[in-house]
């Protein structure tokens, strides 16, 4: 079932999991506390990262870097000149914005002007690229590989492959209605912004049009094509918007087609101007430009600049790897969306290392391997995808990028970036590259096949903890009915559940049973590698859909037999149902349960 942002938001706060950061002074924006579910849940997902990536493969070392590093780190790496938002001022209300943003907001009032079925638009489009992701995977196995646009263009001549999309993605009826006249201002201008970047446009607009002719539709102009497009074929076109922001807001300010988000005023923004993300801070007491230095915005850099020291310490021989879990900050201008876009926020990162010309196989081996994780985690394979980043959306320093996304509430969204990074970082901390006038050594690895020095290329697998969080909840939680009442229960993998069993006495005025269900819950504490917690607070009705609602797997019930018998009642979360075990068992049950060849934590 598909859930609500607020109410993942509203089931975290209540049950523990996560709190807005110092509420009692009134809270700040974008920073969230883990409560005591929430740290269980987030210490989970970043041991079973862990224990994929480096217990249960040899050729990848573990770092913990330092969050503060010498300000020379981020200018050579880039991130002082390069890593920064396009911001824009209301003139009206003098409040502060991102300029994609509101670009954002005008593109979907324009669609809304007319009616836009959006949301059926967006889950035809990811069935349509779902097809085509396919058949571009089949082409890669045969050695072949066309870009993404010309292989629509090319494989879209064939009746057959027409057919198979025909079925595969059958275009729903709200789409197959004619777009009304262009009359809406908003739609207008947006048409015009358009025309002015129809060179970047003109592959993926042939592209488009070859599909719509696949379900019999023809378009005599381009600017009914692009109407289209606006509506329909957004995700395809998102990248280069991006990359052409600046161009299309003065254009469209200047068209008055921008609205200001917070007092609605029309086309009042400055024009846009860059501002960097990093948080600055000072080392020493005296607060002075040479004292700046930054909280790191990703941990790759530590890798990076410490790979000379892993790489000699640990005796390694490419291709090997380099993990770290660690704390990132970014100053958004416009942080939200709960856990997804936050300013202080945790990363799970692989540097791996391969010799130049490999980096191909490499790069394909870790998309796999990571999409895989994934599934492994119990998310349901329909909420996840692969999406190659186009040319115009890669960082500058790579070659290559697929995104892992996830279908939140409010739309896809990525959840872990795997990036084929070239030799970039290496090569710009050596002090052998001539815009390097600090570094004091060269970041290569001596191949005695060669019996020469290389610059390693890098793959990069990169995830977040908090979107994973936010993702896991989300693909877990469940309502249903039960005995005519509503049932919420949070389907998460039993090893990645914050609390793993759950202990109760039937009465808790009965002396005998608390003590009996404490003694059960303090020997299955011993046993059991997670959290056993002893409750006895509530009726057992409701002590069981509090453990439901957070995702225990089971529950141990101590009733007034289990004074006679030695015997206690076992639930299971997500069959509900009952078995009655000799307490002396216990042990074993769990121990078979929770089996650490088997776990995804260790």
């Amino acid at each position: 079932m598909s859930v609500s942002l607020e109410t993942i938001r509203s089931l975290c706060k209540r049950r523990g999991f996560v709190f807005p950061s110092s509420e009692i002074y009134g809270g700040l924006e974008s920073i969230w506390d883990y409560g005591p579910l929430g740290v269980e849940l987030k210490n989970n997902i970043k041991r079973a990262w862990w224990r994929a990536v480096v217990y249960e493969r040899d050729d990848i070392e573990g770092l913990d870097a330092a969050i503060l590093m010498n300000r020379l780190v981020w200018k050579y790496s880039g991130h002082e000149e390069t890593f920064s938002d396009p911001l824009v001022d209301c003139r009206e209300c003098k409040r502060r914005f991102r300029a994609d943003d509101v670009l954002e907001e005008s593109l979907n009032r324009a669609a809304e002007a007319i009616s836009a079925p959006l949301e059926e638009a967006s889950r035809w489009m990811a069935e349509v690229s779902a097809f085509f992701e396919e058949l571009e995977q089949r082409e890669r196995e045969r050695g072949r590989v066309p870009g993404r646009r010309a292989l629509i263009a090319q494989a879209l001549q064939d009746p057959e492959i027409q057919e198979q999309l025909r079925r595969r993605a059958p275009m729903p009826e709200s789409l197959l209605r004619p777009l009304p006249p262009m009359d809406s201002e908003p739609m207008r201008a947006w048409v015009e912004a358009l025309e002015r970047i129809a060179p970047l446009l003109r592959e993926r607009l042939e592209a488009i049009r070859v599909i719509e002719a696949s379900f019999g539709r023809t378009y005599e102009s381009d600017g009914h094509l692009l109407q289209r497009t606006i509506v329909t074929y957004r995700p395809w076109t998102t990248d280069l918007l991006r990359a052409s922001w600046n161009e299309l807001f003065v254009f469209l300010n200047e068209k008055k087609a921008l609205r200001c988000p917070h007092c609605g005023a029309m086309g009042a923004f400055t024009p846009p101007r860059r501002f960097n993300l990093m948080f600055k801070t000072f080392m020493g007491p005296v607060e002075e430009e040479s004292a700046l230095i930054y909280l790191r915005p990703e941990t790759a850099q530590g890798i990076f600049v410490n790979f000379l020291n892993v790489l000699t310490s640990a005796r390694r021989k490419l291709p090997f790897g380099i993990a770290q879990i660690g704390k990132a900050f970014r100053n958004e201008i416009t942080p939200g969306q709960f856990l997804f876009r936050v300013r202080e926020f945790e990363q799970m990162e692989i540097e791996y290392f391969v010799p130049p010309g490999e980096d191909e196989r490499w790069f394909e081996h870790w998309v796999e391997e990571r999409f895989r994780w994934y599934l492994r985690l119990g998310f349901r394979a329909e909420n996840l995808r692969r999406r190659e980043q186009s040319p115009e959306e890669l960082a500058h320093y790579s070659k290559r990028t697929v995104d892992i996304e996830y279908r939140f509430p409010m739309g896809w969204g990525e959840i872990e970036g795997i990036a084929n990074r070239t030799d970039y970082d290496l090569r710009a901390h050596s002090k052998s590259d001539p815009r390097n006038e600090h570094s004091t050594d060269d970041l290569t690895y001596f191949d005695p096949g060669k019996s020469s020095h290389i610059t390693p290329y890098v793959i990069e697998p990169s995830a977040g903890v908090d979107r994973i969080f936010l993702a896991l909840l989300c693909d877990a939680y469940h309502e249903e009915t039960v005995r005519g009442e509503k049932r919420v229960v949070l389907r998460l993998h039993r090893d990645l559940a914050p609390v793993k069993v759950a202990v109760f006495p039937l009465l808790r005025n009965r002396s005998e049973l608390v003590e009996l269900a404490q003694r059960i819950a303090a020997d299955l504490r011993r046993v059991v590698p997670g959290r056993v917690v002893y409750d006895d607070t509530a009726s057992i009705g409701r002590l069981y859909r509090r453990q439901d609602e957070i995702g225990t797997p089971y529950c141990v019930t101590v009733d007034v037999q289990s004074l006679s018998d030695e015997q206690v009642t076992i639930r299971d979360r997500d069959t509900m149902e009952q078995v009655r075990l000799p307490i002396a068992r216990l042990g074993d049950y769990f121990a078979e349960q929770f089996r650490r060849e088997a776990s995804l934590v260790g």
